[in-house]
């Protein structure tokens, strides 16, 4: 946690969530081949 969850402020920014898109890369390039 990057805060104590004790207050609502410190549970807001707990609440973040890191989202890692991994393409896949054949799927990628079909499409810029179009």
């Amino acid at each position: 946690p990057l805060d104590l969850s004790n207050t609502v402020e410190g549970r807001k920014k707990n609440r973040r969530i890191e989202v890692i898109l991994t393409p896949k890369l054949d799927e990628l390039l079909k499409l810029l081949g179009e």
